[in-house]
This record gives structure tokens, sequence and C-alpha cells, in this order.
């Protein structure tokens, strides 16, 4: 378990020779990122840890997307996906277009927390994800709602039986709502 977070503004190292080091002494399966991190340098820490199999994020920034290269991007990906990350905890809401990239990025996630903050995010969130979801894995997704109650829990079941064939549980854990997708065979 890896926590990092931007405290000294003077590093003596940079975070690739931190994980270097760490990577001598141990391996690391989470890792929780407490700053806004860009793509591009998730990708560096992401490559020098291989067995990573959960990341919490307090928010990304897509920003410099425009600034990379076709050939770039395509390597990017192609290194990306040796990645085992089978959980994806997000802090901070991203767009649907940060969502796309992420599940390209994430092709084995089986498991998505958002901390969503309101309701109109969570009923949108989880309408796309049940239509437009590419990644077939994701079984589990848990929406993180202030004041989550049960009017809402059921206003999302009836939004999950309108939008799919799937069976589901759905289910409320104090403000958490966890939407299970069952395969049907």
């Amino acid at each position: 378990h890896l926590i990092i977070e931007d405290d000294d503004p003077v590093k003596p190292f940079t975070i690739n020779q931190y994980l270097n080091h760490i990577l001598n002494l141990t391996q690391i399966f989470h890792l929780e990122i407490h700053e806004i991190i860009s793509l591009n340098k998730l990708s560096q820490i992401l490559l020098l840890l291989p067995d990573l199999q959960t990341l919490h994020l307090d928010s990304i920034s897509f920003l410099n997307l425009e600034d990379i290269s076709d050939e770039e991007f395509v390597h990017f990906i192609a290194l990306i996906k040796k990645n085992q990350i089978k959980k994806l905890f997000l802090e901070k809401r991203i767009g649907i277009d940060a969502f796309e990239l992420l599940f390209t990025i994430f092709p084995h996630l089986n498991y998505l927390q958002i901390n969503c903050r309101d309701y109109q995010y969570t009923q949108f969130l989880l309408k796309y994800l049940l239509k437009h979801q590419n990644n077939k894995l994701i079984r589990l997704f848990c929406f993180s709602i202030p004041f989550a109650d049960d009017k809402m829990m059921n206003k999302l079941k009836n939004l999950i039986i309108q939008n799919s064939t799937s069976n589901f549980t759905i289910q409320r854990v104090s403000d958490h709502i966890y939407v299970n997708i069952i395969e049907n065979n």
C-alpha cells in the first residue's frame, strides 16, 4: 500500500526515483495519489508498478492530451494495457471522455467507485455506464453520494431496469450505493 502526496515543495527524489527505491524492497499492489496528476505522469508511475491491483486517484488531468502525438498516444496505450489494475477509486468527478480513456487504459477493471457528490451526476453516469460501457468486465459500481437514501436507491434501480437487460443487485450502505451487474448466462 503506497500513498503519494505532494507535501514537500523541495523534493530530493522524483516520484520515479522513489518508486524504484521502494520496489527494491517490496511489491506494491495498492496505490493512492492524493494530488492532481497528469495522464503522462500517471503512465510513468504505472509502468513502474506492473503488479498494481488497486488505484485510488484524487484527480486526474487530461489537459495534455492535445500535446501527445498520435504515435506517442498509440505507444502510451500499448504500454498502459500491460497493467493489472482491477479496482479504480475516483474522488472527483470527471467527464465522459475521461471515462472512455480510463476504460481503455484499464481493460481489467471489475470495480469502479466514484465520489459523485450529487444524485444527478450519479444518475447520468450510471445511465452512461449501462448503455455505452465498452469494458464488459466491470460488474460492481459504487457511487458515494452524500445523504444517499432509499429513495435515491429506488430511482437508480428503476434506471437500471430501463437501461439494462442484465440481472443486478443494488444496495445502500450509509452513503454508498452498490450496483452489482450479474452476467446473464
